[in-house]
């Protein structure tokens, strides 16, 4: 081996370098984190630790047979933790709703529904702030006729919460919310470690409480916890794949659920301003799982920013025979201020025996493409022929209400008109849908 030449001497004190040039950089690999949904790292690694084997000190060893025996089955089926959830019922955790965000021709008695309209029937035909009203009534008399269980109230706060966010009341939810406190804290967790509250409240919740604060971070790491529990689940479930408590069915349920999360994370990405954030957020996630709902939003997030040409790429990948393709082509040449295209791509869409899959919102995008092309008349006699039919909803209010006030200088009697005729249709909208 070769001596190596005899260093030339310096004069002072030298720093050596820590880099050693031999050695060779090697490119940083991608990670797993809690929300991707391959196969690997779900294989490799043992399930976590259940919460209550944390939290539950182990029972004193039995001395006899029987109490062997008794031992042995409470093990199998630990006794229930009693919660006391009459915090929940108080009045004062409940808002008053105002009245002014509601225009008259829907504060009419006739277009009003009565007091003993069942909830769902109230749900199903769009009177979210009765439902809201009612489902609160209920919480705080929950002794009459008979005392409400656990999952009848969170089921209730639900219904609630969830009915005043499509009212526009989202600030007043936030308000409400805040009674439940730590929803991850071990008092909502039952002895095997199961939570108490529903998975689809618990993820309405972390939304609510970053309004609440004002802080979207907080919900991202909020997704983040409950992403660690759901992985958790379809590990458990992918061990036994055969056994009753962790089948198949169940673990595609989670994986489901793990998959929302993700589109979550990007939503809450969104409304904290960082679009460039939630695309790649996104794109790291479609590399890692073969979802078509996930690539359906990446495209829509692409239009939203304006990059065109990435939404172009991402959608050959969402393909199959559904309308969504179509919905998607026909927004991108939307967005490329090709009006009389998108206006025959709506017009396509709105025309097929497919109408229960989006026939209504392809006509609503089609009296935009003709507003922008200047055709005023045809837009205006396109969403006021869906009205006739019996259809409304928020986004076709308001463009027939933008429509009215660009062709008359009475635009406020020809809105209180179209509120009255959506009040006849038996359907519930707030001030804002009009423009009032």
């Amino acid at each position: 081996m070769p001596s190596l030449p005899p260093a030339s001497p310096v004069k002072g004190h030298t720093r050596a370098s820590s880099t050693d040039e031999r050695r060779v950089s090697v490119p940083r690999r991608r990670t797993k984190g809690p929300l991707d949904l391959g196969d690997p790292p779900f294989k490799d690694h043992p399930a976590p630790t259940s919460v209550a084997a944390t939290t539950t000190s182990p029972p004193s060893s039995p001395t006899t047979p029987k109490q062997r025996m008794s031992a042995g089955l409470f093990d199998m089926h630990p006794p229930a933790i009693s919660r006391d959830f009459t915090y929940l019922l108080h009045p004062q955790n409940f808002h008053p709703l105002p009245q002014h965000t509601i225009p008259a021709a829907f504060r009419a008695p006739a277009h009003q529904p009565t007091a003993s309209t069942p909830l769902h029937t109230l749900l199903s035909t769009g009177h979210f702030r009765a439902a809201a009203i009612t489902a609160a009534n209920r919480l705080t008399n929950s002794t009459s006729p008979t005392p409400l269980t656990i999952e009848e109230i969170f089921k209730l706060w639900y219904i609630r919460l969830s009915s005043l966010m499509l009212i526009g009341s989202t600030s007043t939810a936030a308000q409400e919310i805040k009674v439940f406190s730590d929803l991850g804290s071990n008092f909502y967790r039952d002895a095997r470690g199961g939570h108490l509250v529903p998975w689809e409240l618990r993820v309405l919740a972390v939304r609510l409480q970053a309004i609440g604060v004002s802080d979207w971070r907080r919900s991202i790491a909020l997704y983040y916890e409950l992403a660690r529990e759901a992985r958790g689940e379809v590990l458990k479930r992918e061990a036994k794949p055969d056994s009753p408590e962790h089948n198949a069915e169940g673990a595609s349920l989670w994986r489901g659920r793990l998959c929302d999360l993700g589109i979550r994370v990007a939503s809450a990405l969104v409304e904290m301003g960082d679009l460039a954030a939630a695309s790649r957020h996104l794109e790291g996630l479609r590399a890692s799982v073969d979802d078509h709902e996930l690539k359906v939003v990446l495209c829509l997030l692409y239009v939203r920013i304006g990059n065109l040409a990435a939404a172009k790429k991402v959608l050959p990948a969402v393909g199959g025979e559904d309308i969504r393709e179509g919905v998607l082509c026909a927004l991108i040449l939307m967005g490329e201020a090709k009006w009389a295209e998108a206006a025959a791509a709506w017009k396509e869409i709105s025309d097929t025996k497919r109408i229960e899959e989006g026939g209504d919102m392809a006509s609503n995008n089609l009296a935009v493409c003709l507003l922008y092309m200047g055709d005023l008349k045809e837009a205006r006699r396109v969403l006021e022929s869906l009205i006739d039919g019996g259809t409304s909803f928020t986004g076709l209010t308001f463009n027939l209400s933008t429509i009215y006030e660009l062709c008359s200088d009475n635009s406020k009697v020809l809105k209180a008109g179209l509120a009255e005729r959506v009040a006849a249709q038996g359907k519930e909208m707030t001030g804002s849908s009009f423009k009032m």
